[in-house]
């Protein structure tokens, strides 16, 4: 439980230091949740399944903590 906590605020420190776009997003299957059981006014779930990609600024001062930018 203590790795999980630990790795989770890595990501989100790591990911205020950032900066991305997403430059395409695919989604490649749709599925229903809990056989589409409505939930109130939000009605009722989808999965999606998908690929999303993103790019980033190299040359970005808050880029600099990612390791292997130049190579992209």
């Amino acid at each position: 439980m203590k790795i999980v906590l630990v790795a989770t605020l890595a990501l989100v420190l790591a990911s205020s230091a950032t900066e991305a776009r997403v430059v395409r997003l695919r989604i490649e299957r749709r599925e229903v949740v809990l056989n589409g059981r409505p939930f109130g006014a939000a009605g009722p779930y989808e999965k999606l399944v998908g690929t999303v990609d993103f790019a980033l600024d190299p040359d970005l001062p808050r880029n600099g903590a990612i390791v292997d930018t130049s190579t992209c």
